[in-house]
């Protein structure tokens, strides 16, 4: 639980046709919350006290596409950014194929959204997207990314899937080769499983020890990816809240970086602070003065 961040559902259910996924089979075609009872909802926490808020539905990017409106989030953001005491929000799972320049942009231009792209790109491979019914091809995802890299303080996450019914070693080296070269700030590699009532069912599987070993490498490639954008926070000053006790025990308070979303994201071990007296769910400024891996050590300088 937490006193002050919460996740919103904004839709429910998905109109994708990703070869890998069930979820369309038994979550139904997509259904948009209205916006007036999601404004509602945050504006009842915010009068709780709640100041952080995640959106997040399986298809965040197609909101309000069932009602025949593109671009449905970036009324979202429109309206979220009208109730006072929302401090920081952030949007999860875009899906490529439904996200705009234009909604990138008017994210990049909010002040209470943060540059926060959440976007499982599963490949980057054409004949794969292809494969996977993804609806974009590898152009238009690098774009995509590129455009959300290009932000002030963008944090960039994603997800790929490996041995997908179809990828040879030339699919799975390309994906490879683009994580290294790109660099998220934070990237899940999943090994392909066989999902019952989907497209890939049916398709030629690649052996489990085939998949098993493309895993372990591409998950090297996914840690040092991680680590990379740990060490990037060394010395640098930002808000933080103050999550409570943390996962190494009492010894420390953790702390989690306002851009990040809860729980997923890291934590921030606070050894240190100029703040007599923190509160859990307080925000502070914070300074970053170790890192090691993908542990973060800092210390609270003042009051947010």
């Amino acid at each position: 639980g937490s006193n002050y961040h919460a996740y919103i559902k904004i839709s429910e259910g998905c109109n994708q046709k990703c070869s890998f996924c069930a979820i369309p089979t038994f979550k139904g075609k997509l259904k948009s919350r209205a916006l007036e009872n999601i404004i509602d909802e945050v504006q009842k926490l915010v009068k709780k006290g709640y100041y952080d808020f995640s959106f997040l539905s399986q298809d965040s990017s197609s909101y309000m596409r069932d009602h025949a409106v593109s671009d449905g989030l970036i009324s979202l953001i429109d309206a979220v950014e009208k109730i006072e005491g929302v401090k920081t929000a952030r949007i999860l799972y875009l899906y490529p194929s439904t996200t705009s320049n234009a909604l990138i942009e008017r994210i990049i231009a909010s002040p209470v959204f943060a540059n926060y792209f959440d976007m499982p790109i599963q490949h980057t491979s054409d004949k794969m997207l292809k494969i996977m019914r993804r609806g974009s091809g590898a152009a238009r995802i690098k774009e995509l990314l590129n455009l959300m890299k290009s932000a002030p303080d963008a944090f960039l996450r994603t997800g790929v899937i490996v041995g997908h019914p179809g990828e040879s070693e030339a699919e799975f080296d390309e994906l490879c080769a683009f994580l290294q070269e790109f660099k998220f700030d934070r990237v899940s590699a999943f090994a392909y499983s066989k999902e019952e009532d989907t497209l890939s069912y049916e398709m030629e599987q690649v052996s489990a020890k085939i998949i098993s070993k493309r895993l372990s490498k591409i998950e090297k490639i996914t840690r040092a990816a991680i680590e990379a954008s740990f060490a990037q926070e060394l010395g640098k000053k930002f808000i933080v809240s103050l999550e409570g006790e943390s996962s190494e025990g009492e010894m420390f308070y953790a702390a989690k970086k306002a851009l990040w979303d809860k729980d997923i994201d890291g934590e921030i071990l606070i050894n240190e602070s100029d703040v007599e007296q923190l509160e859990t769910g307080g925000r502070y400024w914070c300074e970053i003065t170790q890192v090691a891996g993908s542990q973060a050590l800092g210390k609270i300088t003042a009051k947010a």
